[in-house]
């Protein structure tokens, strides 16, 4: 069964969402604020945190990037609550590393629809990758970085290394393979499962920031993930696709 787990310190809205969870089918449990949120995390290893940004004991920015560095939990996908409907809150916690983003007041409908979304894209990165859908064991070697597929992990022939969330590598596979093409905006959001919601969703220049800060010498002037004015981006390396047969 699936679990989920809910970190939220207000007790009324913690108790409706683990309910409705519930009703769904899913396993859903509650965490009171950020510190047992963690602790829950570490010990349940749920498939989908949905959180709080505004916590006692242990805010959400704090929570999140723990949950980062945590091997267990640095691939969960996180979606956040919160009351702060501002941009730039939203951007700074996707370049954390969140999933997704709900404001206060929401309807039951809307955070049950994005965490099916979520859900839908974790069964997607493990099977098929938008008709990508690379080997077991699959490595990609390009610009000196070596990415293991299975793990989504990324290590440096001069010694970086660095953990993909599931958004993040999405994006990468994609850009992998099709390297040297420009590939739009728009076939991004495709590839990702999204759906713009503006002309102005910044969603995949958030991701592709993220990104360029683990495999750029200088995200501010990149050399390998580079952006095509008024068309998309693009991945500018020789890639070399390898199976690795012990793994698989």
């Amino acid at each position: 069964m699936t679990k989920i787990l809910v970190i939220e310190d207000e007790a009324p809205i913690r108790e409706r969402v683990v309910k409705a969870l519930n009703f769904e089918g899913y396993e859903a449990y509650g965490g009171e604020n950020g510190r047992e949120g963690l602790e829950l995390a570490k010990q349940h290893q749920p498939d989908l945190i949905i959180a709080d940004i505004m916590m006692p004991e242990l805010g959400g920015q704090a929570m999140v990037s723990l949950l980062r560095d945590e091997p267990a939990t640095r691939l969960t996908p996180i979606i956040m609550v919160t009351a702060l409907d501002q941009r730039v809150e939203q951007r700074r916690f996707m370049e954390l590393g969140v999933d997704d983003y709900i404001t206060k007041p929401f309807d039951l409908a809307e955070l049950l629809g994005a965490v099916q979304a979520q859900l839908r894209k974790q069964t997607w990165r493990d099977s098929e990758t938008k008709g990508i859908e690379p080997e077991p064991g699959t490595i990609y070697t390009f610009a000196g970085w070596r990415y293991e597929a299975d793990r989504r992990h990324l290590s440096s022939e001069r010694g970086g290394r660095s953990a993909l969330t599931g958004s993040e590598a999405q994006l990468l596979i994609t850009l992998l393979e099709h390297a040297n093409s420009v590939i739009s905006r728009e076939a991004l959001f495709d590839a990702l499962e999204r759906t713009a919601s503006s002309p102005f969703d910044r969603t995949i220049d958030v991701l592709v920031s993220r990104v360029r800060r683990k495999i750029e010498d200088n995200p501010r002037d990149p050399k390998v993930l580079l952006t095509v004015r008024n068309t998309g981006y693009m991945l500018n390396a020789e890639v070399v696709k390898t199976t690795d047969t012990a793994a698989a």
